[in-house]
């Protein structure tokens, strides 16, 4: 009896998710981010448009800022800030956008992170700046 009402629990949670579209939401926040990680500046503002957290974060914790800033992606870095992205955010090891930036000798996103009001000072699970 127990397996059972698990089941019709199951699919009844399910179902719901169908409807209020849960799961559909899970695959758009997928498109986003390998569109910002791609640079598709138009799909990316599509999908913001369209009400998706710019600070939506991966599986590791890196937000969206984190990946356009480390793959060199200026204007979707723009977008993202423009649009209320936290230049400050830190995924699951405490690495920031500008670290990566930084790490990775992009100079313009370097200052636009910093002009945006990054901190420079901020530390990772390392203890590293």
């Amino acid at each position: 009896m127990k397996t059972r009402t698990s089941i019709l629990i199951g699919i009844l949670v399910l179902t719901v998710m169908i409807i209020t579209g849960s799961i559909a939401s899970a695959s758009d926040t997928e498109i986003f981010l390998k569109s910002v990680k791609s640079g598709d500046y138009v799909e990316v503002k599509r999908l913001i448009d369209a009400g998706l957290d710019v600070n939506v974060q991966d599986k590791y914790g890196q937000p969206a800022l984190l990946h356009a800033s480390r793959n060199g992606h200026i204007e979707v870095a723009q977008l993202l800030i423009k649009e209320g992205a936290d230049v400050n955010a830190q995924d699951n090891q405490g690495i920031t956008a500008l670290m990566w930036a930084s790490y990775l000798g992009r100079q313009g996103i370097v200052k636009l992170l910093i002009g945006a009001g990054a901190d420079v000072n901020t530390r990772n699970n390392g203890g590293e700046t």
